[in-house]
């Protein structure tokens, strides 16, 4: 994904790991990061755009579940932009 173009990115779609597994929804795409609100604990969490394989609708991962958890932020990374 060209981490220039968040417009594609649509909150309330939903984030699927590369295996399909849904990681959360899409709460915002702003700057360099995807900001998802997890399935299991309802907390926003910080993903770098680079991680977004493919959006149609969902949006796609190229990073597996266990990986996708091990790497994302917790806190709004700095600089955000």
């Amino acid at each position: 994904m060209d981490p220039n173009d968040v417009s594609q990115v649509q909150p309330g779609a939903a984030v699927l790991c590369a295996g399909g597994e849904r990681l959360g929804t899409v709460v915002a795409a702003e700057g360099n990061f995807l900001e998802v609100r997890a399935e299991d604990d309802g907390r926003s969490h910080w993903l770098p755009l680079e991680a977004v394989a493919d959006i149609s609708g969902d949006v796609r991962l190229n990073l597996d579940f266990e990986t996708a958890r091990r790497e994302w932020k917790n806190e709004r990374p700095q600089p955000y932009y």
